[in-house]
């Protein structure tokens, strides 16, 4: 990313509050988690073991919300393919609607 992208991802990282993150689901929370934590290893093209160790612990929940695509763009640069195992991307491939969506279309008090 050039530097105009980095100064817009900060501005934008930086406005969102937590009133809004509260309305996440927990797969979008770790995804933004996991983007804050990567942030660093993003800039400096090299995956840091704070990065590593966050993939790893995120992986079944970034898998699950579906950023398998963004998850294998960003780490495929960085040589770290090798933390998202193929068992976990496989076995993620169910598509899942979040609670309020279910509770709407299913009636489930």
């Amino acid at each position: 990313m050039d530097n105009g992208q980095w100064t817009l991802f900060d501005k934008v990282r930086k406005t969102l509050n937590l009133t809004l993150q509260s309305h996440f689901t927990d797969n979008e929370s770790a995804y933004l988690l996991w983007l804050d934590k990567l942030y660093g290893s993003l800039k400096n093209k090299k995956i840091s073991s704070e990065a590593q160790s966050a993939t790893l612990n995120l992986a079944p929940k970034l898998l699950a919300g579906g950023y398998l695509a963004p998850v294998k763009m960003i780490l495929e640069p960085l040589g770290a393919m090798h933390l998202v195992s193929l068992e976990v991307q496989t076995e993620s491939k169910k598509n899942r609607l979040r609670s309020r969506l279910i509770e709407h279309w299913c009636g489930v008090p």
